[in-house]
């Protein structure tokens, strides 16, 4: 595997991990010590230390109470190597030093935070790293050190909050929304929100948001450090409260309209530490996040300057993030000002920026280690991210092994990057969210009751989580929402509004399955007996995004499709094509019904056309192979 693939491959790799099923946090079953998984926080878990030589910092959570005692996980070296020593500071201290004798693959490895110095919400450490190799050199991107399954044991238990500052821990992995069994509108908006902005709180963090009914006895709280429970009652009093119920802490949002989204937005905002008192009453709108301009350099869009220290190949990557961009994007350029060790004369080698195996450009590294280049970005290569990898390409020395010394590459947080509103969004259907309802969505339901609350909140949560920026969300009616040129999530949990709204699929109630076309017409399919249908659409709505979440009266099956995505948190981000099509006793059927990109000239319109035509008969044909594999279940 040559070197662009295999950073193509460990980019998206990075990707998916983030969004891949974690380990709760759990007791040591020897010590009872509170365990938590670094990818609980949104983290990989996985740490990679390249070349023989690197450090690596990391954020390790510290909720109140506990102290971080120890770094577990399972190492596995490069199998040249003859011994690892791992070194942990902080602030230039040196809080432990372990060393491993020819490491087996996936060996487990404890290193000590003696001594370490908790901060509030995240203490940083960083991990220095010594590989001894018999006769070789680590040079190929692929060789490294690597930590996986990495969590955090500490010390103490972590407290239950006692006011609204400390509501939120550093780590949370369940919040259980609890509304009335009729919820008013106003209810169910401060849930959607508050689902909305939890997440973004959290980002890329495996939160699950769940909806319910207020118990009759009321809230019992939670027992686990990392769960929540919020009640949303209007009929409460106009504040944010804490309570202590037979389990726990839990919170109360009481109020009007207005009451509850000043609240809702005061628990993820950074005006939070400020309410050190168990009840808060928050008298005027709290800010709301600001999304990033056209322009925005690495540091406003949080990503700072990056550096990187390797013997042989220094390499960064910026990621180009459709969603921290505040919306979808084309002709993006990025500005690469930055640093690196200059070589000696004629062995200083070349600065290769690439975006997947693609290289985009490429100059000498001369000596005065210092770079300020224009990268324009394809916009075939733009995906919801792109890892845009910039590296220090230099000869391999002669000699010993580590001769020549390590060499430094930076790219500095004044790097920008550049871009224009993508209209329709690139890539299309599912791959176009949660960006193409950004920087600000509608959310409409037809029945308003429990149930289309729960609904919008899992949805929303669930796009929140793929989002580096906090999605902006207003609840409104049915009415405006089919009006509306804003992108909007529309949830027609029965099919009462299927004829407003302008599905690629639709299941009628006369037995009958229509596909469309990119020219307008249609393709019917009829089955006899008729078939019970769910589905989510993505359509891309002229100049908006909308989201529907619809059946032909069988509000059940939507309810199944949006368990399935959500029982595996890999499911949301890696859906492609336009259309997710659930019918009874069988997992749902992913559909592309979107036109082909537009021809760029005449000659190619007669292909598009062809294309598209089949395009919507092999939809019909998976939904008829779905009707046929349903009917044969039933039969045996």
């Amino acid at each position: 595997m040559n070197r662009s693939r295999v950073r193509a491959f460990v980019a998206a790799a990075i990707v998916l991990t983030q969004f891949a099923a974690v380990a709760p946090a759990h007791a040591d079953p020897d010590t009872g010590a509170v365990v938590l998984p670094l990818a609980a926080t949104g983290d990989s878990g996985t740490v990679v230390l390249p070349g023989l030589q690197a450090t690596r910092t990391l954020a390790v959570p510290t909720p109140r109470g506990a102290l971080p005692a120890e770094l577990r996980a399972r190492v596995t070296a490069p199998p040249f190597v003859s011994s690892v020593t791992v070194d942990v500071l902080q602030e230039g201290r040196t809080l432990s030093r372990t060393v491993v004798p020819r490491p087996a693959a996936n060996a487990p490895i404890v290193l000590p935070l003696t001594g370490i110095r908790p901060q509030q919400v995240s203490t940083t450490v960083t991990l220095r790293t010594w590989l001894q190799a018999d006769g070789q050199c680590l040079f190929d991107d692929a060789d490294a050190l690597r930590l996986t399954d990495t969590s955090v044991g500490y010390a103490g238990a972590p407290a239950q909050p006692t006011t609204a500052a400390d509501f939120l821990p550093p780590v949370l992995s369940r919040v259980s929304l609890l509304l009335p069994a009729r919820p008013t509108r106003e209810e169910g908006a401060a849930a959607v929100r508050l689902a909305a902005a939890l997440s973004a709180h959290y980002p890329g963090a495996p939160l699950t948001v769940t909806t319910g009914a207020i118990p009759v006895g009321g809230a019992a709280g939670t027992t686990s450090p990392f769960e929540r429970q919020i009640v949303i009652s209007g009929t409460e009093p106009r504040s944010f409260q804490l309570r202590t119920g037979a389990s726990g802490t839990y919170a109360v949002l009481g109020g009007s309209a207005d009451d509850l989204t000043r609240t809702a937005a005061l628990l993820t905002s950074d005006l939070a530490p400020l309410a050190a008192s168990s009840g808060v009453l928050v008298e005027q709108p709290v800010a709301a996040p600001q999304l990033p301009r056209v322009m925005g350099t690495l540091d406003e869009l949080g990503i700072g300057t990056l550096t990187a220290t390797a013997l042989y190949r220094p390499t960064v990557t910026v990621g180009i993030d459709q969603t921290q961009l505040g919306g979808p994007v084309r002709d993006v350029r990025v500005r690469l000002a930055g640093t690196y060790s200059p070589g000696t004369t004629g062995e200083a080698g070349r600065v290769v920026v690439s975006a997947g195996d693609r290289t985009l450009a490429s100059w000498p590294a001369d000596a005065t280690g210092t770079f300020d280049r224009w990268v324009d970005v394809p916009n075939d290569l733009l995906a919801r991210y792109t890892a845009l990898t910039v590296a220090l390409d230099r000869p391999v020395a002669r000699g010993g092994c580590g001769e020549g010394g390590a060499a430094t590459l930076s790219v500095d947080g004044s790097s920008e990057i550049r871009r224009a509103t993508a209209s329709p969004p690139a890539p299309s259907g599912f791959q176009s969210l949660p960006q193409a309802l950004m920087p600000r969505m509608q959310v409409a339901w037809t029945r308003g009751d429990l149930p289309d609350v729960r609904r919008a909140v899992a949805v929303v949560s669930a796009l929140g989580r793929m989002a580096r920026a906090p999605l902006g969300v207003d609840v409104v009616d049915a009415d405006e929402a089919v009006r509306s040129r804003v992108p909007a999530l529309f949830i027609d949990a029965d099919g009462a509004r299927s004829a407003d709204l302008p599905l690629r699929v639709r299941a009628g109630s006369g037995g009958t399955i229509e596909a469309a076309r990119p020219d307008g017409a249609k393709v019917v399919l009829r089955l006899d007996p008729q078939l019970r249908a769910a589905s989510l659409q993505v359509i891309a709505d002229a100049d908006r995004t909308l989201v529907v979440a619809t059946s032909n009266g069988e509000p059940g099956l939507l309810d199944a499709e949006l368990d399935w995505l959500a029982a595996d948190p890999t499911r949301w981000p890696t859906r492609t094509g336009d259309v997710l099509l659930q019918t009874p006793n069988a997992e749902p059927v992913q559909l592309n019904t979107a036109p082909p990109a537009a021809a760029r000239s005449s000659s190619d319109r007669g292909w598009v056309a062809a294309a598209a035509a089949a395009g919507a008969v092999a939809v019909l044909l998976a939904v008829a192979a779905a009707v046929v594999l349903v009917r044969r279940r039933r039969r045996g």
